[in-house]
C-alpha cells in the first residue's frame, strides 16, 4: 500500500513537471511571436499612415505578465509534492527539487526542509535519480541556503558526476564556499569523492570492441586503455570443439610483429 501510494504520487509529479516544461516552451514561443508581430504592425502604421503608435507599443509590457502565468505550478503538482514531503524515500528528490524551486513562498520552506532531509539519505545506488533535468533544477537551489548547500554536497559525494563536479568547482573558484568553514570542508570532501569516482569509472570500463579496417578476421581491440599494449589486436582462439561465444581471446602474433616493424 505504501509503495503503491508513493508510486502514484511520483507519477503525478513527473507528469505535471513535463506538462509545465511544455507549457513554458509553448508560451515563450507564443509570446515572442505575438510581440514581434505587434511591433511590426505598429511600425507599419507609424511609417505608412503616420499614426502615433507609441502608446500601443507600450502594451508589450503586458506580455511578460502573461508569460509569468506559464511558470506557475499546477495544483496537482503542489498537492503531490506536499504528500511526497512526508515520505522518507529518496525517489522523491527530483519532485521536491522542482517544488523547492517553484513552490509558493508559504510552502517553499517546507519543500526545502523535506528536500534537505532526503538529500542526506542519498546513497551511491541512487545515482539514476540525478539526471541532467534534475541537475538543471538543483543548480539554482545549490546556494540558496547553507543547509541546502551542505545537503547537496553530501548527496553529490555519493552520486555526483561531471556536471556536479563543475558546479562545485565553480562555487569554489568564486570563493562563495570559503566564507564558511563547514561549507569549505564539505566542498573539498565532495570534490575529492567525485574526482575519485570519475577516475575509477574511466579505468574500470575495460571493454572489447571490433577493430576497424579488418575484413577477413573478426578482430578485437582493448577499449579504454592508453597503455603500450592497447594497440594489440585480438581474436577468438580457434577451438572447433568449444562454443565461440565463450572462447578465450588471444593476440595475433603476426599483427603484433607488423606493428613493431612499422
Amino acid at each position: 500500500m505504501y509503495s503503491g501510494q508513493l508510486e502514484t504520487l511520483l507519477q503525478t509529479a513527473d507528469k505535471e513537471i513535463v506538462k509545465r516544461r511544455k507549457r513554458i516552451k509553448t508560451g515563450l514561443i507564443t509570446v515572442l511571436s505575438v510581440t514581434f508581430t505587434w511591433l511590426i504592425f505598429c511600425m507599419l502604421l507609424m511609417c505608412f499612415l503616420g499614426i502615433n503608435m507609441v502608446a500601443f507599443i507600450g502594451l508589450i509590457g503586458i506580455f511578460p505578465v502573461i508569460m509569468a502565468g506559464f511558470f506557475i505550478q499546477s495544483k496537482e503538482f503542489l498537492r503531490a509534492a506536499a504528500e511526497l514531503a512526508r515520505y522518507d524515500d529518496v525517489s522523491a528528490v527530483p519532485a521536491l527539487s522542482e517544488a523547492a524551486l517553484t513552490a509558493l513562498p508559504e510552502t517553499r520552506l517546507d519543500m526545502e526542509d523535506a528536500l534537505v532531509h532526503l538529500l542526506c539519505l542519498v546513497k551511491e545506488a541512487d545515482w539514476p535519480l540525478f539526471t541532467k533535468e534534475v541537475f538543471r533544477t538543483q543548480k539554482f537551489l545549490f546556494f540558496r541556503s547553507k543547509k541546502l548547500t551542505l545537503a547537496f554536497l553530501q548527496a553529490y559525494t555519493q552520486v555526483g558526476g561531471a556536471n556536479e563536479l563543475r558546479l562545485v568547482k565553480y562555487h569554489i573558484r568564486a570563493g562563495r564556499l570559503a566564507r564558511d568553514p563547514d561549507l569549505q570542508q564539505a566542498a573539498e570532501n565532495c570534490l575529492k569523492a567525485i574526482q575519485t569516482r570519475l577516475a575509477q569509472d574511466s579505468t574500470s570500463d575495460y571493454l572489447l570492441r571490433a577493430s576497424e579496417g579488418m575484413l577477413s578476421e573478426e578482430l578485437l581491440r582493448a577499449a579504454g586503455s592508453h597503455s603500450a599494449n592497447s594497440g594489440i589486436l585480438l581474436r577468438q582462439a580457434d577451438n572447433p570443439g568449444t562454443d565461440t561465444a565463450h572462447s578465450p581471446i588471444q593476440p595475433i602474433p603476426q599483427l603484433q610483429e607488423n606493428k613493431q616493424e612499422s
